[in-house]
């Protein structure tokens, strides 16, 4: 099993004082596809599942991501998760004014290496300003693994990859204790076409599940196709959710769109398996649920448990 993928902090320094009007993410994420598809599409009257270039337009690639008719991954789905996701790097007050802002971008498996057209995307979009009082800003900083790339306004190519790595879990022992999760972003699961203001442990750990098997079978290598849970031998308890509300506009759609998920933290109390702790693992590093390309869905967790002997 692999999936690579790499991680970039980048760093914008705007020319005066701004307040944000709604999530910076959501921002980014239109400035980042509008700058893209500017640097990229040489058919714009084309719509890009029909377009000749889709196949090698970076733009399409990522933020589009069409899928063959016939792909074995998602059945009967002709769009895929998408090969990138947003976070927030720092936890913004909407009623405070900053001077700059970081984000990371996480990229998975051959689009890596568009780290580059990205990086130009973000630039070009400072010269035409963020948000609505189109403030101009400028990139002061992009690292990956702790290792600066500007040099100037040039981007070393010369990126950390790293490997998902499963096997630290295969030799773990069961564990029995508590661990509290807590939604730093609104979570959006969607289960027969609905999404949930709340889920139990058997969807919360499906989702992880589903997420896993989609990246995997789209950008890395999966050997085998793990089975869905029917129970779990914890349970989650002290619950404290609420269901926040955002609204994004695209331009391109020129249509308000709902961006609502569930926020708060929750406890799972019981015996956790390797898989388990893998699968939570797993979402803590890649995101869960829809629209993680807005910065939803990052989560983190803290274990208070006891390895149990084998």
């Amino acid at each position: 099993m692999q999936l690579k993928y790499s991680n970039f902090i980048f760093k914008i320094s705007f020319n005066k004082l701004v307040k944000f009007n709604t999530d910076p993410v959501f921002i980014l994420r239109s400035i980042i596809g509008s700058q893209l598809r500017k640097l990229c599409c040489c058919c714009e009257k084309s719509l890009c599942p029909g377009c000749l270039f889709k196949q090698s337009c970076v733009y399409a690639n990522l933020f589009e991501t069409i899928l063959p008719k016939d792909n074995d991954v998602l059945i009967n789905q002709n769009r895929g998760a998408h090969p990138f996701l947003l976070r927030a790097g720092e936890i913004c007050d909407l009623k405070n004014r900053f001077d700059s802002y970081k984000f990371e971008i996480q990229l998975y498996g051959d689009y890596i290496s568009n780290i580059k057209e990205i990086y130009m995307a973000i630039l070009n979009g400072g010269k035409e300003g963020f948000g609505k009082t189109r403030t101009q800003y400028t990139v002061s900083s992009v690292t990956c693994a702790g290792k600066e790339l500007l040099n100037g306004e040039n981007l070393i190519p010369d990126f950390c990859i790293e490997e998902w790595n499963e096997k630290q879990f295969e030799n773990s022992s069961m564990e029995t204790g508590d661990i509290l999760v807590v939604l730093k972003s609104p979570l959006r699961l969607k289960i027969d076409g609905k999404y949930l203001n709340d889920f139990t442990a058997v969807q919360f750990m499906n989702a992880i599940q589903r997420r896993r098997k989609t990246l995997y079978g789209l950008y890395g290598f999966l050997e085998e196709q793990s089975s869905v849970y029917e129970k779990t031998d914890f349970e989650l308890c002290e619950k404290n959710f609420s269901y926040k509300e955002d609204v994004h506009y695209s331009a391109r759609q020129k249509r308000s769109m709902k961006m609502g998920g569930i926020i708060g933290n929750f406890a799972m109390h019981g015996l956790f398996s390797q898989r388990d702790l893998m699968l939570l693992e797993f979402a803590k590093t890649f995101g869960l649920g829809k629209n993680t390309i807005f910065g939803l869905g990052n989560i983190d967790y803290w274990k208070r448990t006891t390895k149990m002997e084998k």
